[in-house]
């Protein structure tokens, strides 16, 4: 119901893309990034970059990355526990 992206922090990878396949059929304007250690840089840097399109942003991404994690357009924070 909020507006703005979503960042929701999961225990690893195994989590991270486990819910990834879940969310296979998200809106268009809904883009999904994975942000963890062993993703390629280029797709790091775009999990943390505002959306150019202005589209919303739904990122998953490691707990281990929380305390400095400050991401453009994100309105809405998830922690796993």
């Amino acid at each position: 119901d909020a507006d703005g992206g979503v960042l929701a922090f999961l225990p690893g990878v195994a989590e991270i893309e486990r819910t990834a396949e879940r969310l296979g059929g998200l809106p268009d304007d809904v883009v999904l990034h994975r942000l963890h250690g062993q993703a390629d840089p280029s797709a790091q840097r775009a999990a943390i970059r505002a959306e150019p399109d202005g589209r919303r942003k739904l990122v998953l991404a490691t707990s281990i990355a929380q305390p400095s994690l400050t991401l453009d357009g994100i309105r809405v924070v998830v922690h796993s526990g």
